[in-house]
């Protein structure tokens, strides 16, 4: 099973975003996309339709709820970070006529689920999945960039961790692949020197 969820304040056109997707092994599907108006005032309540994100306890745990729909999706879920966050380089992109597309900050953070998915009124525990949380800040033009695919890998050796990431362009094509592969300390030692 993969499960997908993400939510966006967009104060510049007064709106916010969220969706929730559930794959099956077995080619199955559900999606469910809802909208609201922000006003300003509002930017602090992370949910839409019956979506919501909510921080339990900062750095450390958040809850996701997705209430009983028409799409057939429901969860409570439960995330905690398994390793330290770490930052992704700027990602900044302009046309070929200088106009910029993106110019937006990743945090990435791999961590371990807990709770349930119910599908079509079969409800599954999710206890133990392994995933991760990303949190982007910035300025996209989502429409007019490629997209990208990121792959977390958490491994069991205690102090390393393993990255890789492809960027597919709109055709389908591998555009760019990079694999990492380092220990925590190291990232600190860089994140420092930079500072």
């Amino acid at each position: 099973m993969l499960l997908a969820s993400g939510y966006g304040n967009n104060p510049n056109t007064r709106t916010a975003m969220g969706y929730v997707k559930v794959s099956l092994a077995d080619g199955r599907h559900w999606d469910l996309l809802a909208g609201r108006p922000v006003t300003g005032d509002d930017r602090g309540e992370v949910g839409a339709g019956p979506m919501r994100w909510t921080c339990v306890e900062p750095l450390k745990k958040w809850r996701l709820d997705v209430e009983p729909n028409d799409s057939g999706i429901a969860w409570e879920l439960y995330y905690e970070p398994t390793a330290p966050r770490w930052e992704l380089l700027p990602m900044k992109v302009r046309d070929k006529d200088g106009r910029q597309l993106a110019d937006m900050y990743h945090m990435k953070e791999p961590g371990r689920w807990t709770g349930w998915v119910e599908i079509d009124g079969q409800r599954i525990s999710v206890d133990g999945f392994h995933g991760g949380r990303d949190r982007t800040f910035g300025v996209r033009v989502a429409d007019k960039i490629d997209f990208w695919l990121w792959l977390d890998a958490g491994f069991r050796r205690p102090g390393h961790r393993g990255l890789d990431h492809r960027i597919i362009g709109r055709h389908g094509k591998l555009r760019r692949r990079r694999d990492h592969a380092y220990g925590w300390h190291a990232v600190q030692a860089v994140r420092q020197n930079r500072a």
